[in-house]
């Protein structure tokens, strides 16, 4: 379980997020596949994609594709004042499983999403599932390190391919050093060591 994330209570989600760095590793397949074996035990779920450019999970769910079309009357991408991550989840036509696209959530098409991975956590702590499980997409962009180490359960996939390996160990120690830095009992020693 994570320690520099915020602590679990029983009134608030389980947040996984499936991590690793290389495109093609299987997260979203996972994702989705965790998500029907958590509704076969009557939990409530939440699949948040996460990829800025190429949403894919919303295939896996055998969902409608994200609408990227912002009118007047939608709500403001996240990041916005009044914006939330809730004005953004869509039926998956499953019982008891949910997709909110952040590539759905953004104001401009293939513009990475303007909201804080502190701020969106915090916002789905605030909605009414058992699980929200985050496929993060490939890549080791600061957003998907900070919400991969702030969640619950921090979840690597990787396929046994050199390169994927690599990545994934990449991954990680971008995690363990986001997560060291953060922690609360981390020493704050801005002197060089001698």
């Amino acid at each position: 379980m994570n320690t520099i994330g915020p602590s679990h209570t029983p009134e608030r989600a389980r947040v996984l997020a499936l991590g690793g760095g290389k495109g093609g590793a299987g997260r979203s397949t996972l994702c989705a596949e965790i998500a029907r074996s958590l509704v076969r035990h009557n939990q409530r779920v939440l699949c948040v994609d996460t990829s800025p450019s190429c949403p894919n999970l919303h295939t896996f769910l055998h969902a409608p594709e994200p609408s990227y079309e912002h009118g007047p009357d939608d709500p403001p991408p996240l990041g916005m004042p009044g914006a939330h991550v809730a004005d953004f989840i869509e039926d998956t036509g499953h019982r008891n499983i949910w997709l909110a696209s952040l590539a759905a959530a953004r104001g401009y098409p293939y513009v990475a999403q303007r909201i804080d991975p502190y701020e969106l956590l915090e916002q789905l702590h605030e909605l009414d599932f058992d699980w929200i499980l985050i496929d993060l997409p490939a890549g080791l962009d600061p957003f998907s390190v900070s919400l991969f180490t702030l969640c619950d359960l921090p979840t690597l996939v990787c396929s046994p391919e050199p390169a994927a390996v690599r990545v994934t160990t990449q991954f990680l120690r971008a995690t363990i050093f986001h997560a060291l830095d953060h922690h609360p009992d981390a020493d704050r020693v801005d002197a060089p060591l001698t």
